[in-house]
């Protein structure tokens, strides 16, 4: 198995629990397409990157929340750094 470190990037707090526990709570349907887009989009980067199946997974920092004009993905929100690593098979 190959693992990449793909880095941290601004993850909405919104987001979190939606995508690393699939919590919808009461997130709007934007919301909703936004995550799922950026999810989907991550997912074929890696899979385009390492030529095979890969799995990317997020880790959430210990750090405190901070606000950010340039989120990942969405409009400026409040954020926590989340690190990305692929898994690819082979």
């Amino acid at each position: 198995m190959t693992v990449i470190d793909w880095g941290v990037v601004s993850m909405p707090e919104w987001a979190v629990c939606y995508l690393e526990y699939g919590d919808v709570g009461d997130l709007s349907e934007e919301d909703l397409r936004l995550a799922d887009e950026w999810r989907d989009g991550i997912g074929r980067q890696a899979k385009e990157a390492c030529g095979q199946t890969a799995y990317v997974t997020f880790s959430y920092g210990d750090g405190d929340g901070y606000f950010t004009g340039s989120p990942e993905f969405g409009l400026p929100c409040g954020c926590v750094d989340c690190r990305l690593t692929v898994f690819a098979d082979g």
